[in-house]
C-alpha cells in the first residue's frame, strides 16, 4: 500500500469523550443520538467518565452497553475520584485509539444524519489533519457559534502530548470541575493557526443551562455541575488561567512545525527512507522449484560440472 497522507493520517474512527455526573437520562439521550445519526456507528467509540460516588451514571452506562457495544465500535467506562475536566478528557483519550477525538458533554444531542462523514470530510481538507472542527449548535444564534464541543485529530493530540493542559477549577468554588475554559483555550490555539472549521449544516445541540443570549426553549436549570459566578469569567482573572493562555504560542509553534513538515514533503522523505531501510534488511528472494531465480537457476540442484 502506498504510504500517503490518506493512509498515514486516516480519519476513519472517531472517539467521543464524555465526562458525566448525575445526568443518566441526558447521557443516554446523547449516546442514542450519536448512534442513530451516525453513518458508520461501528467506527465510533463512546468513552464516559463517571465519578466513583456517582452510582447512577455507572449503572446507566452498563445498561447502555448492552445494546451499544454491538452497534458502536466500543463503549468505555472509566470511574474514579472527582477530577478536573481537562484531566478527565486526557484520561479518556488515553484509553481510546480513534483517529479523531471529540471533547463532548453529557447534555448534547446529535441532530444531523451523517455527522461523522461530515467531520471526516472536513479533516480530509487538511493534509496534516491539524484542525479544530465543530458543528452548528442550534441553541446559539448564528453570530454566536463557538466550539463548546469539537473535534481534533489524534496526531494533534500526540504532537502537543494531550488534549488539554491541566486547568484547575475556580479557586472560589471547589465543585466547579466543569468550568475549565478548555474550549476557550483550544479555540484560541487553532485560531492562531488559522485552522478552525465550523460545519454550519451539521447540527449538534447543547442543552445547556445557560440562556443563550435571548434564551430559547432548550434552556436547562442550573445544576451542581456548574456555578454561575465562575461562568461569568472570574476564572480568567486567576494566575492559573493566565499561565495556560501564555503557553499557547509554544503549542502553536509545535503544531506549526508538524504542519510545515508535512507540507514540505516530510512524509514523502520518511517513506523513501523507510523503503530504503526495508530493502537493506530484506532477505534474498527465495527461488521456487522449476522457476529461474536471479542467477538463471531453476532453483533445483546445481547442474553437473562435467568433470
Amino acid at each position: 500500500m502506498t504510504d500517503t497522507p490518506e493512509n498515514r493520517f486516516p480519519v476513519r474512527t472517531i472517539d467521543i469523550l464524555i465526562p458525566s455526573r448525575k445526568r443518566p437520562e441526558a447521557l443516554e439521550k446523547a449516546i442514542r443520538s450519536i448512534h442513530d445519526t451516525a453513518a458508520e456507528p461501528d467506527k465510533v467509540t463512546v468513552a464516559v467518565w463517571a465519578d466513583a460516588d456517582d452510582k447512577a451514571t455507572g449503572e446507566k452506562v452498563a445498561e447502555i452497553a448492552k445494546w451499544a457495544e454491538k452497534k458502536l465500535r466500543e463503549i468505555v467506562l472509566l470511574h474514579g475520584k472527582p477530577r478536573i475536566l481537562s484531566d478527565i478528557y486526557n484520561e479518556l483519550a488515553g484509553w481510546t485509539e480513534g483517529e479523531v477525538i471529540m471533547y463532548a458533554a453529557d447534555d448534547i444531542v446529535f441532530e444531523t444524519d451523517g455527522w461523522d462523514d461530515a467531520v471526516r470530510k472536513a479533516f480530509l481538507e487538511y493534509k496534516d489533519r491539524i484542525a479544530l472542527v465543530w458543528c452548528h449548535d442550534p441553541s446559539r444564534p448564528d453570530y454566536g457559534q463557538f466550539p463548546d464541543h469539537g473535534f481534533i485529530s489524534r496526531w494533534a493530540m500526540n504532537t502537543v502530548k494531550y488534549v488539554f493542559p491541566s486547568f484547575p477549577p475556580h479557586p472560589d468554588y471547589a465543585k466547579a470541575t466543569g468550568i475549565s475554559f478548555t474550549d476557550i483555550w483550544l479555540n484560541t490555539l487553532y485560531t492562531h493557526l488559522k485552522r478552525t472549521k465550523l460545519l454550519a449544516d451539521t447540527y449538534i445541540r447543547h442543552d445547556h443551562w445557560h440562556p443563550r443570549y435571548d434564551g430559547d426553549s432548550h434552556d436547562k436549570p442550573l445544576d451542581d455541575n456548574y456555578c454561575r459566578h465562575a461562568i461569568l469569567s472570574s476564572f480568567r482573572k486567576t494566575p492559573e488561567f493566565a499561565m495556560r493562555m501564555a503557553e499557547l504560542p509554544t503549542h502553536a509553534a509545535t503544531l506549526q512545525k508538524f504542519i510545515d513538515w508535512v507540507d514540505g514533503g516530510g512524509l514523502e522523505r520518511e517513506v523513501s527512507r523507510n523503503l530504503a531501510i526495508d530493502a537493506m534488511y530484506a532477505e534474498p528472494e527465495q527461488a521456487v522449484d522449476g522457476e529461474p531465480n536471479e542467477h538463471g537457476s531453476d532453483g533445483g540442484d546445481d547442474p553437473p560440472s562435467g568433470d
